[in-house]
């Protein structure tokens, strides 16, 4: 059977998994390095596939990430991707970058915006096609800041993690948090509670018909 370059790019990581293993113990140059050889070798799969490395608390399991950076044109290849990974000892094959705390790396990337992760509000709204559009309410949003926006879609990315954000959000607003008192439809939420409001909206719109079946609420 005739090998893809997905099938290659397995191969090669699982030869070279011990390697990246290590890499957070690697001088910066040595790490820069092998992480060069990673982009390079996963991008014959598709340009628009990036990888992240996790390194869990136990130091048990290494996690391999494959994200498209939340562009959803290539989830597609995301999951082919991911869906031939072989078994790697002391590694988990991750598809989309998963849900983690609210404000990781924020701080980091978006610390000159005074975006604070946990003081965003949100109201949630169901579209007529059934999908959630939401509003978020920020103290410090300033009109037409698109800067906090992205940092506001970042926090997002870290409630819901990449996939959900891209699949069960049509889209989010950006608005000043003392306007949350105007905006009559809707209660208003911690951000935090965002993925528990989500699960209640779709079981909200499931019903059982005459024969015993779920089905959505038209």
């Amino acid at each position: 059977m005739r090998l893809t370059t997905k099938d290659h790019f397995w191969i090669w990581f699982k030869s070279n998994s011990e390697i990246y293993r290590k890499i957070g113990e690697m001088s910066k140059k040595e790490a820069r390095y092998w992480l060069n050889e990673l982009y390079a070798h996963l991008r014959s799969c598709g340009r628009n596939i990036h990888p992240y490395i996790l390194f869990p608390k136990d130091e048990s399991t290494r996690q391999l990430i494959i994200s498209a950076n939340g562009n959803l044109n290539y989830f597609e290849q995301v999951m082919e991707l991911v869906s031939k990974a072989p078994v790697v000892p002391g590694w988990e094959i991750i598809g989309f970058y998963p849900p983690c705390a609210i404000d990781r790396r924020i701080k980091e990337g978006f610390g000159h915006t005074g975006i604070d992760p946990h003081n965003l509000w949100f109201k949630l709204y169901e579209e007529e096609d059934g999908q959630a559009h939401i509003v978020v309410f920020a103290e410090a949003f300033k009109p037409d800041d698109e800067v906090f926006v992205k940092a506001v879609e970042a926090v997002l990315m870290n409630v819901l993690g990449e996939y959900a954000l891209r699949t069960e959000l049509v889209g989010f607003e950006v608005d000043e948090l003392e306007n949350s008192i105007y905006e009559e439809e809707g209660e208003c939420y911690k951000l935090q509670e965002l993925p528990v409001q989500l699960e209640r909206m779709r079981f909200s719109g499931l019903v059982v018909d005459a024969q015993g079946e779920i089905k959505q609420k038209r």
